[in-house]
């Protein structure tokens, strides 16, 4: 199985990062040595059609631009199939909102084009044209101050108390180019 990892962390902030692609790709030249890296841009991923049976874009899709001519690109080199997997932060997180309410505002990361919530990544991911779409709710926050761990230990509602969206989905039977 050929793997490929989007957004394979080449900064030096992301050191600790897993790389997990055959074939990894980010749009910054590496801080350090990665496997198998090439220079590109989730917009328009230099690989032929069904080059990958599996795509890693963990932590990317809120940074671009066009998500769906991202994923569009994925599912072109994705072999009839083949398994998406990502992740994106949760839009609906509590301390999100929380920190929200306390300003007045709400203000996402400062390189975050985009927030994603469960229905609306779902209905992003069929427009493209994936199938067997399955998205949980992941990554529990791991807060080291006790009045969010106590507003994380009062919320009851998962899709509130998770960070992160993980989304596993595939590349429906149709012609490569459609």
């Amino acid at each position: 199985m050929k793997t490929l990892d989007i957004g394979c962390g080449g900064s030096e902030d992301f050191r600790i990062h897993k790389v997990r692609g055959d074939v990894n790709c980010d749009i910054l030249k590496p801080a350090f040595k990665i496997r198998n890296f090439v220079l590109c841009d989730a917009h328009h991923l230099p690989f032929e059609a069904g080059s990958f049976s599996k795509v890693f874009m963990y932590e990317v899709l809120e940074h671009l631009e066009s998500p769906f001519k991202a994923l569009k690109n994925i599912q072109y080199v994705l072999k009839r199939g083949g398994r998406l997997s990502l992740t994106t932060p949760n839009g609906l997180h509590i301390l999100k909102i929380a920190r929200s309410v306390k300003r007045g505002f709400y203000s996402p990361h400062q390189d975050h084009v985009a927030i994603w919530n469960l229905p609306e990544l779902k209905i992003l991911l069929q427009k493209v044209g994936f199938k067997e779409i399955n998205i949980q709710y992941t990554y529990r926050d791991r807060s080291r101050k006790l009045t969010e761990r106590f507003i994380l230990f009062l919320c009851k509602f998962k899709e509130l108390r998770y960070k992160l969206l993980l989304a596993e989905a595939t590349r429906a039977y149709m012609k490569p180019n459609a």
